[in-house]
């Protein structure tokens, strides 16, 4: 399966974040767990290891 982020622009990297960010958030609050969305936005914005093991950078803002 190919990384969805894999030659992506950095800023379509930064908006799946987010709508990823806000889809958590959002069962999140389903399951009647109360996280504010900037605690979440953060998780989701953090440097991940990609398949390869390089780290995925955040674009710069």
């Amino acid at each position: 399966m190919a990384d969805d982020e894999e030659g992506a622009e950095p800023w379509v990297r930064l908006l799946r974040r987010e709508q990823t960010a806000r889809n958590i958030h959002g069962s999140l609050r389903a399951a009647g767990i109360t996280v504010p969305l900037d605690a979440v936005l953060d998780l989701c914005n953090r440097p991940v290891r990609t398949h390869d093991g390089n780290p995925s950078p955040l674009p710069p803002e």
